[in-house]
C-alpha cells in the first residue's frame, strides 16, 4: 500500500505522513506508526485503529479503542477507504485526510476539491500575504500535476498563463508609458535650455513648447486606448474561464453520475432463485432414497441415489438469476432463461428427458437488497422472440425503486456510456463481499441446502448487486453489445444508460472475450408488460 494521511486538525496540523507498506497503525502509542501525541490529541487511543490491504482495498478498522472512529462524520468499526475520505480518530479528536497513490485512484479529483484540500495546508506555518500565496499556488501545482483529470490541468495551466500575461503586459506597458513621459518631458526641458541659450522669441518657445504638450497629449490618448484595450481583452479572457469552468464542473458532473445512479437504483435490482426439479410423464417427483438413519442413500457412483420412489427429499437443481423492479405494483423485468433455466441448456438436462423426467420449477423468488425477507414470484408474461419474461409479486409495504425503461429508444447509441447492474457468479460474490465475521456465523449455521443459505445471507442484508462500466459496442434491432463486466448469475439485469432509464436486459456473454456481453433491446420488452 501506498498512501498518504494529511493531518487537517490537532498535533502537527498540515503534515503530510506517506506509508509505503501493507499495513499502517494509528493511535497515541510510541509503536504506532501514525503515532498522535496524547497530550494535544486526548481523544486518541493507543492503539487507536489499524488501516491494511486486504484484495487490493485499504481497510481502516476500530482496534478496540473504546473512543470511536469516524469517516466522512459516519461512524464507523470497519470500512474500505476511498481516496480523499475524512477520517476522525475519536470523537471529537483529530481529523485526517486518506489519499491514495495517483496510480492506485481509478478517477481524478475534482479541481474545487484540490483548491480546498490547497487552502487547507497553506494555512499551517506562512505569515504574510505573499508568503500564503505563493504556498497556495505551489501545493495546488502539486495536486493538479499529481491529482487532476487532463481537462482540469489544462485548465489550471490556461489560468496560470493568463495570469502571467496580466501580471507582465501591465506594467510593461506603465513602463513604457513612463518612458515616453521621461523622453517628453526631456524634449521640453531642451527646450528651455535652448531658450536661455539663444535667446528665442517667446513666441517661437510657446509653439515648441505646445507642440510638445501636444505630442505628450497624443501619448496619453493612446496609453489610454491601449489600456481600455487590454482591459477589454482582460473581461473576454476572464468570461473564455468562467466557461472553461463551467465546462469542467459539467464534466466532473457527468463523471459522480454513475455513482448517483447506482446508489438510486440499486434497491430495486434483485437476486432471483430458482429450484428445479424432475416428474415424470405421471407426476411423479424425482426424490432422493433415504437409509434407516435418515441419511441419503449413495448409488454405485457415489452421487445420492435417486427414485420416484424415494421418501426423502426431491432432487432439485439450484439456479440464480437477475431481475428489476419496472412497475411499482410489483411487475419485474428479467430473462426468460433465469425463468425457465432449462431453455438453452439442453446438454445439461439431456440425461433426465432420457429417464424420461421433465424440469419444473419448484421454487421462485425474489430478494430485494436491504430487505431480509424474501418475495414468491408468479409468472406474468414469457416471450417467444427474446429471451424475456415479466414477473409479479406483492410488494406489500416494503418501498421498492422502479426502474425507468428507455421506451423512446434515444438513449442506446453506439461508444454511449452504461452502468450493468446484478448478481453476476451468483452466491459466490456475495459470500465474498461479506465481512469474515458474519460469513463465519452463517457457516456455523451447517444449513443443508443453499435455499436456506440465501436465506441467512438475505436476514443479514448482505444481498447487494454488483456494478459495473462499460461502453455500447454496437445497437441493432434484435440485440445490444455492450463491454461492461458480467458474467453468469447476470443475466436478467439491466444496461443503465447516463440518463438513468434502462436501455437493455442482459442475457449472455462470450466467455473467451469479455469486451463483448449481449443485452436485449428493452423495448422488445414493451408489448409483454401492455395490458399486464
Amino acid at each position: 500500500m501506498r498512501a498518504t494521511f494529511v493531518r487537517l486538525s490537532g498535533g502537527r496540523r498540515g503534515a503530510e505522513e506517506i506509508f509505503d507498506q501493507d499495513r499502517v497503525s494509528i493511535g497515541s502509542a510510541p509503536d504506532d506508526d501514525l503515532r498522535f501525541d496524547s497530550a494535544s490529541d486526548p481523544a486518541v487511543a493507543p492503539h487507536h485503529a489499524e488501516a491494511r490491504v486486504e484484495g487490493g482495498e485499504v481497510l481502516l478498522a476500530d482496534r478496540g479503542s473504546g473512543r470511536g472512529l469516524f469517516v466522512n462524520g459516519e461512524p464507523v468499526s470497519e470500512i474500505i477507504l476511498r481516496d480523499g475520505d475524512l477520517v476522525e480518530v475519536g470523537e471529537g479528536g483529530p481529523k485526517l485526510r486518506f489519499l491514495r497513490a495517483p496510480e492506485d485512484v481509478a478517477t481524478a479529483k475534482p479541481l474545487r476539491t484540490l483548491v480546498a484540500e490547497s487552502r487547507v495546508l497553506v494555512r499551517v506555518g506562512q505569515r504574510g500575504r505573499l508568503g500564503s500565496a505563493t504556498a497556495f499556488i505551489r501545493h495546488l501545482a502539486l495536486a493538479v500535476a499529481r491529482e487532476a483529470s487532463p481537462r482540469s490541468r489544462l485548465a489550471f495551466v490556461l489560468a496560470l498563463l493568463l495570469l502571467v500575461l496580466f501580471l507582465v503586459g501591465v506594467p510593461i506597458l506603465v513602463v513604457g508609458w513612463q518612458w515616453q513621459l521621461r523622453q517628453a518631458r526631456t524634449v521640453i526641458a531642451n527646450l528651455s535650455a535652448q531658450l536661455r541659450e539663444e535667446r528665442l522669441s517667446r513666441g517661437g518657445l510657446q509653439q515648441r513648447v505646445d507642440a510638445a504638450r501636444r505630442a505628450v497629449e497624443e501619448q496619453q490618448e493612446t496609453l489610454a486606448s491601449s489600456l481600455e484595450g487590454l482591459r477589454r481583452e482582460r473581461d473576454r479572457l476572464g468570461a473564455d474561464l468562467v466557461e472553461t469552468e463551467g465546462r469542467l464542473q459539467r464534466l466532473e458532473a457527468s463523471q459522480s453520475a454513475g455513482e448517483r445512479l447506482i446508489a438510486r437504483l440499486a434497491g430495486g435490482v434483485a437476486l432471483l432463485q430458482v429450484l428445479v426439479g424432475f416428474e415424470d410423464e405421471g407426476g411423479r417427483r424425482l426424490r432422493y432414497s433415504l437409509g434407516p438413519e435418515g441419511k441419503p442413500l449413495l448409488g454405485p457412483g457415489g452421487d445420492p441415489a435417486v427414485t420416484v420412489e424415494g421418501e426423502g427429499p426431491p432432487a432439485t437443481r439450484h439456479f440464480v438469476g437477475t431481475g428489476f423492479l419496472v412497475r411499482a405494483d410489483g411487475h419485474l423485468l428479467t430473462s426468460r432463461h433465469v425463468v425457465e433455466p432449462w431453455r438453452g441448456a439442453e446438454e445439461s438436462f439431456a440425461p433426465f428427458r432420457a429417464a424420461g423426467f421433465h424440469p419444473v420449477a419448484l421454487l421462485r423468488r425474489a430478494y430485494f437488497p436491504g430487505v431480509p425477507s424474501p418475495f414468491p414470484l408468479t409468472i406474468v408474461r414469457l416471450s417467444e422472440e427474446a429471451d424475456l419474461a415479466v414477473l409479479k409479486l406483492e410488494p406489500g409495504k416494503a418501498r421498492l425503486p422502479v426502474l425507468e425503461l428507455d421506451r423512446a429508444g434515444q438513449d442506446a447509441a453506439p461508444g454511449r456510456s452504461v452502468l450493468v447492474l446484478g448478481y453476476p457468479t451468483g452466491l459466490e460474490a456475495i459470500m465474498a463481499k461479506a465481512p469474515p465475521k458474519v460469513l463465519d456465523q452463517v457457516m456455523a449455521l451447517e444449513l443443508s441446502d443453499l435455499v436456506q443459505v440465501v436465506e441467512a445471507l438475505a436476514a443479514r442484508r448482505l444481498v447487494r448487486p454488483a456494478a459495473t462500466r462499460g461502453f455500447l459496442g454496437d445497437v441493432l434491432p434484435h440485440e445490444i453489445t455492450f463491454d461492461a463486466q458480467t458474467t453468469i448469475g447476470g443475466s436478467g439485469g439491466p444496461v443503465v444508460a447516463m440518463t438513468g432509464r434502462v436501455v437493455g436486459v442482459s442475457y449472455a456473454v462470450l466467455r473467451q472475450f469479455g469486451g463483448s456481453n449481449f443485452a436485449v433491446p428493452v423495448r422488445l420488452a414493451l408489448p409483454l408488460l401492455r395490458g399486464s
